[in-house]
């Protein structure tokens, strides 16, 4: 690599990231920026075509025929009259990007976090469909289902590169590939654990007896009405308190 020109290795090859470009231009620029350095009238109307020909591998035609412009919309808000996608919208974009740049080697990193199950397997489908006898793509990504039908998988660890084979060669082994796919796939068939039932409330606490109400008039041992004297325990002294 370091002896080969670096023109033509940026020609070669195309990436593809979870952290793709969102440009301020028209949704056409957006993806035929993937291939600039086209010149003259005829390339003109062959991009055109292969621009269309690219959003709708990628889904991106379905976003550009409810754009107010088309495939003329501004896509930046900055500008007065344009729309602005959602991550999942510009993702497709990336993809569409991706495929109009025709490029031998595609690196993709992580290309689906910005999208529902859904979009994911359709867009691991589309990604897939990259791959041709003069093009290979390298599939850098942690979701298990997106590796399984890769001709070679390579697992690193700590920078370092641990083990390689195919999806069944690799569960086979049992090592680090088959503790992770094994462990994403459980997350699945994972039952979720019973609620525990509510406590019953605890009982009422029973509310304390009326003292009596004391009468004005004193009886004959000095007390009032209604209060018994309290006798003192047997062997306790005046000074005591008394025992209830």
């Amino acid at each position: 690599m370091r002896d080969a020109d670096r023109e033509q290795v940026f020609d070669r090859v195309a990436l593809l990231t979870q952290d793709f470009e969102r440009w301020p231009v028209t949704a056409r620029t957006n993806i035929a920026i993937g291939r600039p350095g086209t010149e003259g009238a005829e390339e003109a109307v062959e991009q055109a075509a292969d621009v269309v020909a690219a959003a709708r591998y990628a889904g991106a035609d379905r976003i550009v025929e409810k754009l107010p412009g088309g495939y003329e919309t501004l896509l930046a808000r900055v500008f007065r009259g344009a729309s602005e996608l959602s991550g999942g919208q510009w993702q497709k974009f990336g993809l569409a990007r991706t495929r109009f740049r025709d490029a031998r080697v595609i690196v993709v990193d992580e290309p689906t976090s910005a999208l529902d199950p859904e979009a994911e397997i359709a867009a691991f489908d589309s990604i897939r469909g990259l791959v041709g006898p003069q093009r290979a793509v390298v599939l850098v990504t942690h979701r298990m289902s997106g590796v399984r039908f890769a001709d070679v998988i390579y697992v690193l660890h700590e920078g370092r590169l641990v083990e390689q084979g195919g999806h069944e060669e690799l569960l086979a082994l049992g090592g680090r590939y088959a503790s992770m796919f094994r462990m994403q796939a459980e997350q699945f068939d994972r039952q979720p654990s019973p609620s525990p039932s509510p406590s019953p409330p605890p009982p009422p606490s029973p509310s304390p007896s009326p003292s009596p109400s004391p009468s004005s008039s004193p009886s004959p041992s000095g007390s009032r009405s209604g209060a018994s004297p309290i006798p003192r325990q047997a062997g306790a002294s005046p000074n005591d308190s008394p025992v209830t």
